[in-house]
């Protein structure tokens, strides 16, 4: 093979490695998925689908990055399937974030990341809910990380597939392994975030060479002030004022 042919058959091995963790994850989630043990009062108390839904992304996610993976084995344009690739990968990785977050956390605690968060948050007067962090994980990670990626895949716009990555950094870099190191302690998602880091630091880094400096503001104002501030602690601080309700967060999600 060429250098170039060896770089790509390299490259290939690594998102068909990807894939297949992945792949080993999903299948562990969906034993946990069907598995009741010490989901039974987390279950009543606040129903299936906010107990179970984060043990369904990892499953959906791959299956959609291993249809992206085929048409990039198939596809004789390489660089723009590759681009695809990473646009579309953002989702399944977060979704083991997730996992971590709101499954089991690595010390074996049952969604812990609740009970974390306002602890921490608790002098700002800002709280979660079951309900709450279903609608933040669901709708604004899954179904905006997979809209960016059509899009991104669409317009063949390296800039859009790097926003949900700059998300994943700002939340991976500044709220769980920041708040860890100054503080000497784990938090849930913390070791997850060890790794997603600093593969959406990369892609940020390729986004900045490829696009310059304009596209990785954007990123970087999308997955910070935007995605963190206006679209999630903005309305949360509204909810726990009373001045939003569950719907009205959803619907401000949906504007956002």
């Amino acid at each position: 093979l060429s250098s170039e042919g060896r770089e790509t058959a390299m490259e290939l091995g690594m998102e068909e490695g990807a894939v297949a963790a992945l792949a080993i994850c999903s299948v562990a989630c969906l034993l946990l998925l069907l598995s009741d043990e010490d989901d039974a009062a987390i279950s009543s108390s606040m129903g299936w689908l906010d107990a179970k839904w984060m043990f369904l992304g990892p499953p959906i996610m791959c299956a959609l990055l291993s249809i992206k993976l085929w048409q990039l084995v198939r596809s004789k344009n390489r660089d723009a399937y590759a681009l695809t690739f990473f646009a579309w990968a953002a989702a399944p990785l977060y979704s083991i974030h997730q996992v971590e977050e709101h499954g089991y956390d690595i010390t074996g605690r049952r969604y812990a990341f609740i009970n974390y968060f306002n602890s921490a948050m608790a002098g700002a007067n800002v709280h979660l809910t079951p309900k709450l962090i279903t609608i933040i994980n669901v709708f604004s990670v899954w179904v905006v990380f997979v809209a960016y990626a059509a899009i991104a895949e669409r317009l063949n716009s390296l800039t859009l597939a790097s926003f949900p990555w700059a998300l994943a950094v700002v939340n991976g870099g500044f709220a769980h392994l920041l708040p860890a190191v100054s503080k000497g302690a784990y938090n849930p998602g913390a070791v997850q975030s060890l790794i997603m880091t600093p593969i959406g630091i990369c892609f940020l880094f390729k986004t900045w060479q490829r696009r310059g400096s304009l596209a990785l503001v954007a990123s970087l104002v999308y997955g910070s002030i935007w995605g963190h501030g206006v679209s999630l602690m903005l309305p949360l601080k509204l909810v726990s004022m009373g001045i939003l309700g569950t719907s009205s967060f959803f619907l401000w999600s949906v504007m956002c």
